[in-house]
């Protein structure tokens, strides 16, 4: 239980951070990377506080648990991957405006291409994977 109220703690100071970032004219999102990048590498300068908790949440079968819960999270990863239909949307509004070359605009459509077909193969490779696995 107390690992909950943890990750409550971190979202609230992510969100502060961001209001903070916010007010000196930046955008939000750049509030959430400093902090990942604080919180991420806290371990390189010896505070290991969130292997603790880490260890606290997975239990003693943390690799076990670590593996399938990666395992899920890589899933739902790559199932996202297709939603370039959105990207070409956007895409075709900045083309069409002006504010994208052809050149880029063509890079933008090759890469929705080629995420959206490679998204089944691997789905079904993590999810076999996963399925032989338990």
């Amino acid at each position: 239980m107390p690992a909950v109220f943890l990750f409550i703690d971190i979202l609230l100071i992510s969100a502060k951070t961001c209001s903070l970032i916010e007010k000196v004219g930046q955008p939000a999102i750049l509030g959430e990377l400093l902090l990942g990048l604080a919180l991420g590498n806290l371990g390189l300068i010896g505070i290991d506080f969130f292997e603790a908790v880490t260890r606290y949440v997975f239990f003693d079968n943390q690799t076990l648990l670590t593996a399938w819960v990666l395992t899920l999270v890589a899933v739902v990863g790559i199932g996202m991957v297709p939603r370039g239909e959105v990207g070409l949307v956007f895409a075709m509004s900045g083309h069409t405006t002006g504010i994208l070359s052809a050149e880029v605009f063509s890079v933008i459509v090759l890469m929705a291409i080629i995420t959206t077909l490679m998204t089944p193969p691997l789905l079904s490779y993590l999810l076999k994977k996963h399925v032989d696995n338990h």
